[in-house]
């Protein structure tokens, strides 16, 4: 093995030891988790789809109806996760999205390392990552916004990296993985203009603006072609009628039209007539602070540094996507999730900023370490007491989850019915010979899907027990007295189980 093939795996150290902790957090932790609102129709998804593509058509991909429904996804993450996991259990697709989700733990600690001095210095990349847990908290579960945001910092990570290849291999991959990430969500097409948009901005500091144009154009070309080709092999609707179908796609991406209302500030407003305030909120309250102060700071500190550097690279992106953002007004609920995307650009350039202080010559530098450090080990323990519902975790700025209850969304997605249930069996199904008559809120395979052999789904009249999360107030239909057991985290309720005869 020559030198240079040492140094790399010696760099790497870090890293194997990092990713052998989050196989075995992987391997142990993933029954943990229940399931999403739509979770389970986002992996039947992939099974239409790769009995499409398998000579099979399926109808539901292809037929239109007023309301968004299967046509208007590309299932192409599903249809992989299907292809691993035929029987379409539930534990084994948590562990396919968690394993997959592990690649962001390879680019940010990739991302990082170039700037360091010592390979260990760049765990901060990969931690950062876990320790955001709003991030961290979607990764098992969130088959939809996961991997659109993995799959759009990976290739944040090419275009940064690759932009200047010769390689025309890199170039067909960095293609194959924006049409991936535009297949999860059609945002991804916002990864064309970021390459545009980068490239003229070197173009521009260099002096050589028009130099370039003509290498720019066709690699643009290329790539957006590369795109359209992954999504017109992977996405039945879409390739049965690019120019129309392809225009009421970007129109629902705009405006997807969900109405319900979302709690914001402690009033319920209809999900069309929340202000632009929203998404900036969410992610100052729900952010940790250590990332949300360190990345705020990198707009000033990192392009003073270098104003082509890869952290500048991402306030450019984030400062892109708040314009964006502003300009269209999307349709937006549920927190960060739709733009879950950025919370690994927050996580990286915290780590990046943090990086520069530490390896600078600034006598404050351990006095920021050790601030950082202990709201750092604040959000690791806030995460081990809401496991398995790292997702709603809330800052210090508006007090944590107690805080921040009842006034903003804490367990909206339902997934505290698999605890619900399993504590039902455990304490009330007591009888092998009788059937249990048991109703919850949501979707019925959240729930359902947990039962044992003699409880049975039956209608809230007719039901001896009823399950209720608290979002919508759901709970409020059945007798408070009747309450036997609250899933909660720290004092915040996130479902009841009634017992009602």
């Amino acid at each position: 093995m020559n030198q240079g093939l040492k140094a790399f795996f010696r760099q790497r150290i870090p890293l194997a030891l990092f990713l052998v902790g989050y196989l075995l957090f992987a391997g142990f932790k993933h029954k943990d988790y229940g399931i999403g609102w739509d979770e389970y129709i986002v992996y039947m998804g992939g099974y239409w789809l790769y009995q499409d593509v398998t000579g099979h058509p399926q109808a539901i991909l292809h037929e239109d109806s007023a309301a968004p429904g299967s046509p208007h996804y590309d299932h192409l993450y599903p249809m992989a996760l299907y292809a691993l996991n035929q029987k379409l259990t539930i534990p084994g697709f948590h562990l396919s999205n968690l394993l997959f989700a592990g690649a962001a733990l390879v680019v940010g600690f990739e991302a990082v390392l170039p700037f360091c001095v010592n390979p260990w210095w760049a765990l901060l990349g990969p931690l950062f990552l876990i320790l955001n847990p709003r991030f961290f908290g979607e990764w098992s579960n969130n088959p939809k916004d996961m991997p659109f945001a993995v799959l759009y910092f990976i290739c944040l990570w090419l275009i940064y990296y690759w932009r200047r290849s010769e390689k025309f291999i890199l170039l067909i991959v960095l293609g194959l993985v924006m049409g991936a990430a535009t297949g999860v969500r059609l945002l991804g097409l916002s990864l064309i203009a970021v390459y545009i948009l980068f490239e003229l901005y070197e173009n521009f500091l260099s002096g050589e603006i028009k130099k370039g144009l003509l290498s720019l154009a066709w690699r643009t070309a290329f790539l957006l072609g590369v795109v359209l080709l992954v999504l017109f092999a992977t996405w039945p609707f879409l390739s049965e009628s690019p120019l129309a179908h392809g225009a009421r796609l970007l129109e629902l991406a705009r405006n997807f039209p969900w109405n319900m209302t979302v709690l914001f500030n402690g009033r319920e407003i209809p999900g069309a007539e929340l202000g632009r305030s929203y998404l900036p909120v969410w992610f100052f309250i729900s952010t940790p602070v250590f990332i949300l102060v360190l990345s705020l700071l990198s707009v000033w500190c990192l392009p003073k540094k270098s104003r082509t550097s890869f952290g500048t690279f991402l306030t450019l992106v984030m400062g892109f996507h708040a314009v964006l953002y502003l300009v269209l007004k999307p349709t937006v609920y549920d927190g960060v999730r739709h733009y879950l995307f950025l919370e690994p650009i927050l996580s990286v350039l915290a780590s990046l900023v943090l990086l520069e202080w530490m390896q600078g010559d600034s006598k404050l530098k351990w006095l920021l370490a050790v601030v950082v450090g202990i709201n750092a080990l604040m959000v690791g323990w806030d995460m081990t007491q809401l496991h398995p519902y790292e997702y709603t975790y809330f800052n210090e700025t508006v007090g944590g989850l107690k805080g921040a209850a009842g006034k903003f969304e804490t367990e909206y997605q339902g997934t505290s019915y698999k605890e619900a249930v399993e504590w039902l069996k455990s304490n009330e199904i007591k009888d092998p010979q009788k059937v249990y008559q048991v109703n919850a809120e949501g979707s019925a395979f959240q729930s359902a899907h947990y039962f044992s052999s003699n409880m049975k789904w039956a209608d809230f009249a007719q039901a001896d027990y009823f399950i209720a999360n608290t979002r919508w107030n759901r709970q409020t239909q059945a007798d408070p007295r009747k309450i036997i057991h609250v899933v909660e985290r720290e004092g915040v309720p996130f479902a009841y189980v009634f017992k009602l005869r």
